[in-house]
């Protein structure tokens, strides 16, 4: 090779390897791509919301009394904004089930609620054994917001009131569930993964089934971080207020109020649990909770669901332990204060007025001395 063509070489190597070495000094970029939902995937009030103006549903769609529902695809991840969206019909179809909100399985979404809002299925008792289902998501999904919603579903064959397939995680709202009849199956909140309630309200009314379960709460897993839950499960073949095959825990300030109406075969307040804080109620006509618990907090059971007879104490315990299956209530803590407070000279005197005969301060009171400190003067000695 000629002096001058090799250099003219040796000048191009140079620049292709300070291209190749600045390309891989540079921080790697990557491009958000805008979520979009095809057709047919996302039903709301009985009409696919992909197909309409601004992809928004309003009161000029049957059954719309007030409010918008908008499909947001402008972030990674569709959103559904419903704010104060109030509807009441027979909703979508499938050709034998009924939907007041239809995800298609595979599609990714969440629902954001503003103000209040609700969602109303009509009776479907004719026909092919039609299921009701208020709010359907195949998918994993987050509901959130600063509102509410209303779930209500008619009489059927078949009753969900929310199912989510995959799992949902419901945060800062309030969720209040009432399903109707269904000789098939009444469930209010039916999730085949992780349920996460967090800083939320949420009550859950199953309705009767006569040939198979009603259950206020159906999950694989339940976590409950500073939520107030109330659930319950209707007359039926069997009836829960709260069912989940994995141990749910109370470590904070919730709250659970599980209920179970009278049933033919099995009628059980909530399955497993552990608790250390905040509170439990759970009551079932054959027993208030099945399967171990464990508590590091005192708590208290009575033999009828009423919890008016056969009182006894739940002592503390720090392994999980099977609880006395003739107990048809029991509550956590089993006692709660009423405080009233009285000082006299450098004490101060707390009395609870409770005199259930759970309270373990001794003789119902408890007082606070103030000590003089031995330094009074800033600096001072």
């Amino acid at each position: 090779m000629k002096p001058k063509s090799l250099n003219l070489f040796r000048k191009v190597l140079g620049i292709f390897l300070s291209v190749i070495l600045v390309a891989t000094l540079m921080p790697s970029m990557s491009v958000k791509v805008k979520a979009a939902i095809g057709t047919g995937k996302l039903f709301v009030a009985g009409v696919d919301i992909t197909t309409q103006s601004n992809k928004t549903i309003t009161t000029s769609t049957t059954g719309v009394t007030s409010g918008t529902a908008v499909l947001d695809e402008s972030g990674t991840r569709p959103v559904l904004k419903l704010n104060n969206f109030q509807y009441k019909g027979d909703g979508y179809s499938d050709g034998r089930n009924y939907y007041g909100l239809f995800v298609a399985s595979g599609t990714n979404i969440d629902i954001e609620l503003t103000n209040d809002n609700k969602l109303e299925l009509n009776d479907h008792t004719t026909g092919t054994q039609p299921g009701n289902y208020g709010v359907n998501l195949n998918n994993s999904t987050t509901i959130s917001g600063t509102g509410s919603l209303e779930v209500k579903t008619g009489a059927s064959y078949s009753n969900k009131g929310l199912y989510f397939l995959s799992g949902a995680t419901i945060s800062g709202v309030s969720i209040t569930v009432n399903v109707g009849d269904a000789p098939n199956g009444s469930t209010g909140i039916l999730s085949g993964n992780t349920l996460t309630i967090q800083n939320s309200t949420i009550k859950s009314t199953a309705g009767k089934s006569t040939n198979s379960t009603s259950s206020g709460i159906d999950c694989t897993k339940l976590i409950v971080e500073n939520s107030i839950i109330e659930s319950h499960g209707n007359r039926g073949s069997e009836s829960y207020g709260i069912t989940s095959p994995n141990s749910y825990s109370i470590s904070d300030s919730s709250t659970i109020i599980a209920t179970a109406d009278a049933a033919t075969v099995y009628s059980l307040g909530t399955t497993l649990f552990e608790i250390s804080r905040g509170s439990l109620v759970a009551s079932g006509y054959t027993q208030a909770v099945y399967r171990p618990v464990k508590n590091t907090i005192k708590g208290v059971g009575w033999t009828n669901p009423e919890g008016t007879t056969g009182k006894t104490t739940i002592d503390v315990s720090e392994t999980a332990r099977e609880l006395d299956s003739s107990l048809k209530k029991v509550k956590f803590p089993g006692h709660d204060h009423s405080l009233t407070y009285s000082a006299s000279s450098a004490v101060i005197t707390a009395t609870c007025a409770n005199t259930d005969g759970e309270c373990d301060l001794t003789d119902n009171k408890v007082d606070l001395t103030i000590v003089k400190p031995a330094r009074t003067t800033y600096g001072g000695t």
